[in-house]
């Protein structure tokens, strides 16, 4: 079956130094857009560069196999290419892979797919800001056919489907904490409510503006 998917990489990095070798796949294109985001190389969608039949993608499972135990699904955000994404994480599964993905939760069937189908071991949930009209700000995503409204609905079933989901997975929730952005005591709080009956390691991040930001004036701070 021929599928294509745009993926910009695959690249492998070593989480603990040298003993853990995991597989990052770089999905291209994101339905936020975030200006302090890092990979802002991958908030355009569809970028043809990035083009490639997923036989290739999966070639570079096969060789790394062995040498690589674990592999994450990252981008951009991977499950907007979700026929790519369910095939590419059952093939990883059946060579063995401990399997992740990162999310911005913003698609909570795909998510539920992947779940169902016992083919992701660990899920980083991406909690931007607290649920408020207001998440706008930091996503910029929002427009008439898809509201904020709608995309905390969407954030929410993603978090519901962790909470309850029957199968083991390790969940970690990242919040970046960006001066002038994310910081205030409360919003970290009140972030903490929204997330407080899910089994998850919460991890609040620092902002690094060392790489190329999508927005340049966070490039300041």
């Amino acid at each position: 079956m021929f599928m294509e998917a745009y993926i910009k990489e695959v690249i492998p990095y070593a989480a603990d130094g040298e003993k853990n070798i995991c597989l990052l796949v770089f999905f291209s294109g994101c339905d936020f857009n975030c200006g302090f985001c890092n990979t802002a190389d991958l908030i355009q969608k569809f970028n043809p560069e990035h083009c490639k039949d997923i036989k290739e993608i999966k070639k570079i499972f096969e060789m790394q196999k062995g040498y690589a135990t674990a592999l994450l699904f990252t981008g951009g955000e991977p499950c907007l290419q979700k026929a790519a994404l369910i095939e590419l994480a059952a093939y990883a599964k059946s060579l063995g892979y401990h399997v992740g993905i990162e999310t911005n939760g913003s698609k909570p069937l795909v998510l539920q797919q992947l779940l169902k189908d016992k083919n992701i071991d660990y899920v980083s949930l991406d909690i931007k800001y607290p649920f408020t009209a207001e998440y706008d700000k930091v996503i910029k995503a929002s427009n008439f056919f898809f509201p904020v409204t709608t995309i905390l609905q969407e954030i929410n079933a993603s978090l519901k489907l962790l909470k309850e989901s029957e199968q083991s997975i390790a969940v970690e929730i990242k919040t970046t904490i960006v001066p002038g952005l994310i910081y205030r005591k409360e919003d970290i709080l009140a972030i903490a409510a929204e997330i407080k009956d899910v089994d998850c390691k919460w991890i609040l991040q620092r902002f690094h503006n060392e790489q190329k930001v999508y927005d340049k004036k966070f490039q300041q701070i």
